[in-house]
């Protein structure tokens, strides 16, 4: 009987551990995915697109070089001049909670800022890139297609599903009727609600259409199902 009992304890704890074991390496591998749209585009963009990783990247460049030129205007007085920063590709966030100025910046961590997107049920408060790219996507959070922030139009912001502080990893606890805030320099605070929550497949490009009937409208895209689909939140703005 004990034996009995041994033998089923011993059971019960490899099956413990080897759920525990595929959590772990779910979390692990879910956190360490940095290149999940390097197969192809979020959504297909269509081909007069606005969005071009080249200018993403000369505009970036621009950035740097201004910083570059204000610092050195700035210790002029000094005895050492200010080095060049280096022009590589800006590393990943990490989990560290940022807090935001209230000023929206030109540009943050070389890249230039389009607005602030701020959706509090899922404590997510960080900057929108004006310009879309590869590399710009594992910063934070870009302005995937459509006109600029808070104007006439559907604003498509996209992002990875990493559970970091700035990224769309808690997108899927968002529910219709949920409220969220968008902030650009020309406009201000605008608030939109959440209508329509689906997912798609790369090639289902009617998600960025521009046919708003005149209304301002944002959807958030970010990858699911191991990057076979796309979650889909639309949203406009509430007057």
């Amino acid at each position: 009987m004990k034996e009995k009992i041994g033998k089923i304890i011993r059971i019960i704890l490899w099956i413990f551990i080897i759920v525990a074991s595929i959590y772990i390496a779910y979390g692990i591998y879910r956190e360490s995915r940095i290149r999940d749209y390097e197969e192809g585009d979020l959504i297909q963009l269509p081909e007069n697109s606005i969005t071009n990783e080249a200018e993403t990247n000369e505009i970036a460049n621009e950035a740097e070089n201004n910083n570059v030129e204000e610092n050195t205007q700035n210790t002029q007085t000094q005895a050492t001049p200010t080095p060049k920063p280096s022009t590589s590709t800006p590393k990943p966030t990490s989990n560290t909670e940022e807090k935001l100025p209230n000023e929206i910046p030109t540009t943050y961590k070389g890249y230039t800022v389009s607005a602030r997107l701020t959706i509090s049920k899922i404590n997510l408060d960080t900057y929108v890139f004006q310009n879309h790219s590869k590399a710009a996507l594992d910063v934070g959070l870009t302005r995937y297609y459509g006109p600029n922030a808070n104007e006439v139009g559907n604003y498509c912001i996209a992002g990875h599903n990493f559970l970091r502080k700035n990224m769309f990893g808690r997108l899927t606890e968002l529910k219709k009727g949920d409220k969220f805030t968008l902030t650009d320099k020309k406009h201000g605070a605008v608030t939109y609600k959440i209508y329509d929550i689906y997912k798609v497949k790369p090639e289902q490009t009617e998600v960025l259409s521009q046919e708003t009937n005149g209304k301002k409208e944002i959807t958030l895209i970010t990858c699911s199902d191991y990057t076979s689909r796309r979650i889909i939140v639309k949203a406009r703005e509430e007057i």
